[in-house]
């Protein structure tokens, strides 16, 4: 029998990710405590300080609670000093969607996380292979897949979406959802938090030469995403009136869901549009370096951060049109299989290498 503790933390608890704790109380999941951790504005010495106080808050947090277990998902600056206070608290720690690779800061969280954490639930098969090299056990590491295509799974998609789904969010143009529109996520590469603004300017620019909608998501949390921000900030003042771009901090996840699977294509170096959107099948243009090396569909499009190269993928990809559904990242089954495994299987805190 579990009985299971929320943290909600860091950028989850940010106004520009929207009322977090509402949507989790609106699923049936109330949080037992609520840490704000999230220093913006710092870039680099930002994400350290984030990190040192996730350190300090977190442990104090689940000494409190006295949790057995700690659970941690993915490659976010955030979740390393989590996994750290789990450890040196003698906490049974579960990583999820760990042995991927990947650019910028998160390849090397990944991994770190993998040396610290007892139990292992990846996505795929090859990332159970990279876990086994780095000398992790075997029997503590289970291919369940991605709870992103969980979450698609048991989700009604429309056929139609009212315009307000988005036009009630941001600032730009006014779009109308009927007509052919792309998704654009760009994201902070940490390792090159210098190039942030130079990235933002090409993307813009191929966008605008396009000639077709676009919702563009608000970058995440991290070294350069200030640069990012403010040169759409900018742009936008500059062309007011003049593109067809509708910026957007945050969406619930059954809204945005729904305007990924009907978005002629995702632009950008965000994970959706390699996880999500090869479940749904939608074309995607993966720019630069931060997802390099990531397992992925057919329906992804890698290009450098050039604008001319931006546009013609565009193009190309929304003349293609959907392509078939992947199972790379999971059969939509992942949390069962998380669940019946860890009722079984007790999961030891000591550690040994295995080679």
């Amino acid at each position: 029998m579990f009985n299971l503790q929320i943290i909600v933390g860091g950028g989850a608890l940010t106004y520009r990710y929207g009322n977090v704790i509402e949507e989790l109380r609106l699923n049936g999941f109330v949080p037992d405590m609520q840490i704000p951790t999230a220093i913006e504005g710092g870039e680099h010495l930002g994400m350290a300080k984030t990190a040192a106080i996730g350190m300090l808050e977190f442990a104090t947090a689940m000494e409190n609670m006295q949790s057995d277990i700690v659970v941690v998902r993915g490659d976010r600056f955030e979740i390393l000093p989590i996994a750290a206070a789990a450890a040196y608290l003698n906490k049974v720690l579960i990583h999820l969607e760990g042995g991927d690779v990947s650019g910028s800061i998160d390849e090397s969280v990944r991994h770190a996380v993998t040396k610290l954490a007892h139990g292992h639930f990846v996505t795929n098969n090859e990332a159970k292979q990279r876990l086994i090299k780095l000398g992790e056990r075997r029997d503590r590491i289970w291919n369940a897949g991605s709870l992103d295509v969980d979450f698609l799974n048991r989700l009604k998609f429309h056929k139609r979406l009212p315009n307000s789904i988005v036009n009630n969010h941001g600032v730009g143009a006014q779009l109308n959802l009927g007509q052919p529109y792309l998704v654009v996520m760009l994201n902070p590469v940490t390792t090159e938090a210098q190039y942030a603004r130079e990235q933002a300017e090409h993307l813009l620019s191929a966008i605008l030469s396009c000639d077709i909608q676009a919702v563009w998501v608000w970058p995440n949390l991290g070294a350069g995403s200030d640069a990012i921000a403010k040169r759409i900030r900018e742009w936008q003042i500059e062309h007011e009136g003049r593109h067809k771009i509708r910026f957007i901090r945050y969406l619930k996840p059954a809204d945005f869901a729904n305007v990924l699977n009907l978005a002629q294509a995702v632009v950008g170096n965000s994970s959706t549009g390699i996880k999500e959107c090869g479940w749904l099948g939608v074309p995607t243009i993966n720019i630069g370096t931060r997802q390099h090396g990531r397992l992925m569909g057919k329906n992804v499009m890698n290009i450098p951060f050039e604008a001319t190269k931006i546009r013609q993928a565009i193009i190309k990809q929304v003349k293609h049109g959907r392509y078939k559904s992947s199972k790379l990242y999971g059969d939509g089954k992942t949390a069962k299989k998380i669940m019946a495994v860890l009722k079984l299987v007790k999961i030891e805190k000591q550690k040994t290498i295995t080679y």
